[in-house]
């Protein structure tokens, strides 16, 4: 319970210094927290749905959404509302589209400390839905 809220905390601080230090594009945070809020909506509309035995929402979806940068919004949900925090396979998966939206997300906004991935190429959104 307190890990999701120290993970998330600790992303946004992180972002939080290095636009001190360096500057910040606005348009990350902004579409991190928007898509956050949009990935817990989800998640939560998905519990609602399989509580009632009705259409889920598919779990490629869900992990687009993460990768895309609402994996804040989804760790949250998985630990409010307790949803898809059991299932391994799905967890496995959402950790590496977080790792990869980390190394995106690094990528294209933080250049100042992504030296170190020096030129990994990244791919693209249709080879990463391929991949789920």
């Amino acid at each position: 319970m307190r890990a999701a809220i120290g993970i998330v905390v600790t992303y946004f601080l992180t972002m939080i210094v290095y636009g001190l230090i360096y500057g910040l594009n606005f348009l990350w945070p902004l579409s991190v927290i928007g898509l956050s809020i949009v990935t817990y909506g989800v998640f939560w509309w998905d519990k609602r749905k399989a509580q009632n035995n009705e259409w889920r929402t598919p779990e490629k979806t869900l992990q687009t959404l993460s990768v895309l940068g609402g994996w804040p919004g989804a760790l949250l949900a998985q630990w409010h509302i307790r949803h898809k925090n059991r299932k391994m396979s799905f967890q496995a998966v959402f950790w590496l589209m977080v790792v990869l939206n980390l190394v995106i997300s690094a990528k294209l906004f933080m250049p100042a400390w992504s030296g170190w991935l020096g030129d990994v190429e990244l791919p693209s959104i249709e080879e990463i839905q391929k991949s789920l």
